[in-house]
């Protein structure tokens, strides 16, 4: 996985690191300017990915490695729900909510818990600092139960499972922004389309993820 920009990759990278721990980002310029800068990464990034078949490899095991962690986050959340139903008062209406986040990575190009790192991963997982703020909500939509949906029927496993990969009832393939020859035998799923269109993160951020991380939110309200 060679990119043909590295050493402009890694100046942009500077140049944003540089403006995040000397600035202040609550200063909606200092947003912009770092946006645009995260922007210009992923363009430079995207349009130096090499096509062959190691890259292919990793982005296929990435995309499984998301999946499986997404199932994972699904059936802690259901579990939390399931236990908490049973136990919740009558004149209570109980939501559960699942959002799934990742949890350690690596940096291309930047030793491992190096101050660069730390930064830059830093500034990927901070919401303001994504163009859409998607990464709020973590990979994807957040999972939610709630006692008071009469429509959910949580005992359709596959069919919920489809819809939060694909957000469809059956296998998609988002691979826009990819090489369609190499890729379009794959089930990208929609975790990846929204962490590399509506947030920063690249392919190769992506393919550097080590691990993610489960949060569970419960709330309870009244019953009107």
């Amino acid at each position: 996985m060679v990119n043909s920009n590295t050493d402009k990759v890694r100046e942009v990278e500077r140049r944003v690191v540089d403006i995040y721990t000397k600035s202040d980002t609550s200063n909606k310029d200092v947003v912009c300017s770092i946006q645009s800068l995260m922007m210009m990464r992923w363009n430079m990034m995207h349009h130096g990915i090499m096509w062959d078949d190691e890259f292919v490899a990793k982005l296929d095991a990435m995309n499984e490695q998301m999946k499986q962690a997404l199932i994972a986050m699904r059936y802690k959340t259901l579990d939390v729900y399931e236990y908490l139903k049973l136990r919740c008062p009558e004149d209570m209406k109980l939501e559960v909510m699942g959002r799934l986040y990742v949890d350690d990575m690596d940096m291309e190009g930047w030793e491992y818990e190096s101050d660069m790192w730390a930064n830059l991963s830093e500034i990927l997982q901070t919401p303001a600092m994504s163009h859409d703020s998607l990464y709020a909500d973590g990979i994807t939509y957040p999972l939610v139960f709630n006692s008071t949906d009469n429509n959910s029927c949580h005992s359709c496993e596959e069919c919920e499972t489809m819809y939060m990969l694909y957000r469809e009832k059956h296998y998609d393939n988002w691979n826009e922004h990819m090489d369609c020859n190499k890729t379009g035998h794959m089930h990208i799923i929609y975790g990846v389309h929204n962490m590399i269109d509506h947030c920063h993160w690249t392919l190769q951020d992506l393919i550097n993820v080590k691990s993610y991380k489960t949060k569970i939110e419960v709330e309870y309200s009244n019953k009107q």
